[in-house]
């Protein structure tokens, strides 16, 4: 098995639309030597398998439709997936099926030796289509998404994600796993060259982004309380204390019934605060790394 072989990366394919985007995704992980699969619930996979012919497609026993009225995998689900399609793979990952990646050999030995032992976070670059990506030329300046479209690691750090709410296709899971991996003591990184490209479209939520958000700050009160009556100093204490009792108080009054306009203002302002410190918080604390190849027209 060669390096790139062992890297196992898992996705959910979208029948029925934007094929070529999602082929030319595809193919450009396989070309790396990555192996393939995408998780799609079950009244999906014919269509997926006759339009994706070179991809193992698998059937998913749960997803999030209830929640968001899409068929989605969970984040949790797409890592075990990865790691049950390669059973020998040192890294296993996910990535959103629309992101084409270039830098070939070099991103996969990157993500080989580093990701075997750390969580390696994946940002993109945002291009006008689908044919910019092969005309791509790195200037230095490149402007990165704030938040990111795949994940890689070894498989032992699933192993203590908890079970979750979090979702492809929807917000804040790119915040929420590098917290839950910060908050055990593993690390994290993120690479800091442009080898992920994405062709830009308008980003469309609902007011389910509410739900997502709510279940990041939960399950990090969670642990954060769990780890307080483990040991930490009175100040970390007095910290932890505070946050959970301001931010019950905040989301309780926003979503009472019958709650004002300036109750649901103030949490969607608690939020956007909360926001810009997570963002800072894991730009800070995962140290880059760079492709040697990707600031190369001919990566």
């Amino acid at each position: 098995m060669t390096k790139m072989e062992s890297i196992s990366v898992a996705t959910s394919l979208a029948p029925g639309r934007d094929i070529e985007l999602q082929r030319t995704a595809i193919e450009s992980w396989q070309r790396i030597g990555f192996t393939v699969s995408s998780l799609n619930d079950p009244r999906e996979v014919p269509e997926v398998k006759r339009q994706f012919p070179g991809v193992a497609v698998m059937s998913a026993t749960r997803t999030a439709e209830k929640a968001t009225g899409k068929p989605l995998p969970y984040v949790v689900d797409l890592l075990r997936t990865a790691a049950a399609h390669n059973k020998t793979a040192s890294v296993v990952g996910f990535m959103n099926a629309d992101i084409i990646l270039r830098s070939g050999p070099a991103l996969g030995q990157v993500l080989a030796s580093t990701a075997a032992h750390a969580a390696v976070l994946l940002p993109r670059v945002d291009i006008p289509d689908i044919k910019s990506a092969g005309l791509f030329v790195p200037t230095g300046s490149e402007k990165y998404s704030v938040g990111y479209d795949g994940v890689f690691m070894p498989p032992r750090m699933i192993e203590n994600l908890p079970e979750n709410i979090f979702c492809i296709g929807m917000p804040f899971w790119d915040y929420w796993l590098p917290l839950m991996l910060a908050l055990q003591g593993l690390d994290v990184k993120t690479i800091a060259s442009p080898v992920a490209l994405h062709v830009h479209h308008e980003t469309r939520w609902d007011q389910s982004i509410y739900l997502f958000f709510h279940a990041l700050m939960s399950d990090v009160l969670k642990v954060t309380a769990a780890q307080k009556l483990k040991s930490t100093t009175p100040a970390l204490e007095i910290m932890i204390d505070m946050m959970q009792h301001s931010y019950e108080d905040i989301f309780k009054r926003a979503t009472q019934t019958g709650a004002d306009t300036a109750s649901i203002d103030s949490l969607a302002s608690y939020y956007d605060r909360i926001q810009e410190v997570v963002v800072h918080h894991i730009k800070a604390k995962a140290q880059p790394l760079k492709v040697p190849e990707a600031a190369s027209h001919t990566s």
